[in-house]
């Protein structure tokens, strides 16, 4: 490759660099859309590793107060381990997307597609 197309190669690589670096910097600044619960209580379901996992969430003054199983198939310990802290996360942030739980991957991300869809029916933007 000749200089000057190694300088090009250089200067387009940077430019692309700082443009995903703005990109992610400026990612905070975008206002989210809030979302607003009803009050009431709602069921959802949602596919775990060895069936469906159905939870009940109770939303009170507008935040999800509590999230309850109802019925799953999951293997005994590692439910536990993933209701134990999943619903704990949700719950402190008021959000389904928070980190799975080790070692549960596919039980924690059952648990949080089943409060999101109790929550479909709670949502208004």
């Amino acid at each position: 490759m000749s200089i000057k197309k190694q300088g090009l190669t250089a200067a387009l690589l940077s430019v692309g660099v700082l443009a995903i670096s703005l990109g992610s910097c400026m990612a905070p600044l975008i206002p989210t859309q809030q979302v607003t619960y009803t009050d009431g209580t709602y069921r959802g379901t949602a596919a775990g590793m060895m069936g469906d996992v159905t939870v009940e969430v109770v939303v009170k003054d507008h935040a999800i107060s509590s999230i309850v199983l109802k019925e799953h198939k999951e293997t005994d310990g590692i439910y536990q381990k993933a209701e134990q802290g999943v619903i704990a996360s949700i719950l402190e942030n008021q959000s389904t997307e928070v980190d799975a739980v080790s070692g549960a991957t596919k039980t924690s991300n059952a648990i949080m597609k089943a409060v999101e869809d109790a929550l479909k029916d709670a949502a208004k933007a």
